[in-house]
This record gives C-alpha cells, sequence and structure tokens, in this order.
C-alpha cells in the first residue's frame, strides 16, 4: 500500500509538471485598456474579468509613461555629467601628474647639468693650474740653464784672463830674464 501511495504521488506530479504551464499560463491572452485622459492622482482600477483564468493587464497612459521617461532620461544625463566629470577630474589629475613628474626629471636634468659644467670647470681650472706650473718649471730651468750658462762663461773667462795674465806674466819674466841675460852678456 505505501509502494503504491508513492507511485501515485510520482505520477501526479507528472501529469501536473507537463499539462499545467499549458493550462495555467497566465500571458496566453492579453486585453489592453487604454485610458485617454486620466487625471495625475486618480489610480487605474482594473475592469471585470469575466472568466478567471483571463488576467487584463493595464497599460498606463502616455504621459504616465512619458514622465517615466522623461525622469529616467534625467537620470541617464546626470549620470552622463557626472561620469565626465570623474573622466575631466581624472583627465586633470594624470595630467597634472605627467607635468610633476616633467617638472622632476628637468630638475633632475638642470642639476645634472649643473654638475656637469661644475666637474668641466674643476677640470678646466686644474688643467689651467698644470699648465701654469709647468710654465712656471720651464722657465725656472731655462733661468738655471741661463745661469749655469752665465757661471760657466763668467768661469771661463776668469780661467782665459788668469790664464793670459799668467801668460802674459810668464811672458813678461822670460823678457825681463831675456833682457837680463842680454845685459849679463
Amino acid at each position: 500500500m505505501i509502494y503504491y501511495s508513492k507511485y501515485l504521488k510520482i505520477l501526479a506530479l507528472l501529469f501536473i509538471t507537463l499539462i499545467s504551464p499549458k493550462l495555467f499560463s497566465q500571458e496566453k491572452e492579453i486585453k489592453k485598456i487604454i485610458i485617454d485622459k486620466p487625471s495625475q492622482n486618480q489610480r487605474l482600477l482594473s475592469p471585470p474579468v469575466d472568466k478567471k483564468k483571463d488576467i487584463i493587464k493595464l497599460i498606463p497612459p502616455k504621459e504616465i509613461s512619458n514622465i517615466k521617461d522623461e525622469k529616467i532620461k534625467a537620470i541617464q544625463e546626470a549620470q552622463e555629467k557626472k561620469r565626465k566629470a570623474i573622466e575631466e577630474k581624472q583627465k586633470k589629475e594624470i595630467e597634472e601628474a605627467q607635468r610633476k613628474q616633467e617638472e622632476k626629471k628637468r630638475i633632475i636634468q638642470e642639476d645634472i647639468n649643473k654638475k656637469l659644467e661644475a666637474k668641466r670647470k674643476e677640470e678646466e681650472r686644474k688643467q689651467k693650474e698644470l699648465e701654469a706650473k709647468k710654465k712656471a718649471e720651464e722657465e725656472r730651468k731655462q733661468k738655471e740653464l741661463e745661469a749655469q750658462k752665465k757661471a760657466e762663461e763668467e768661469r771661463k773667462q776668469k780661467e782665459l784672463e788668469a790664464q793670459k795674465k799668467a801668460e802674459e806674466e810668464r811672458k813678461q819674466k822670460e823678457l825681463e830674464a831675456q833682457k837680463k841675460a842680454e845685459e849679463e852678456r
């Protein structure tokens, strides 16, 4: 008996699921009622229905649908304005960030250029110092050489003069010795 009631329930459930969508369809036939000039505050009433199966779908008047459409349009326009404002704000923020980044790059480049210029000037100064030292050293060596040359010439001159004097004295002595020897003879 228990099995019989289970089978009966399953068959009833199958019967209802297969046949019921066709029988209980609410959108089988839609009747339209158009109300020409309703006032805004009045409520639409459903007309009497002949059969309980028939359902009447009410269509709101054009004025109400127009108001809804206008509200939707106004909302969409407001959303579009907000979206554009947000996009514009983001665009300005991006441009500002790019401008700041370019400014930082420019400052860094200027700093690098200043450092390079300072380094170049320092190298030029060192080069000039080296050249000045080299020139001073050359001049010092030149003066030393000239002084040595002059001293050597003076020494040679003195030696020559001393030799000449000695030679003259020797010749003088020889002449005197010859004269004395001639006088003695």
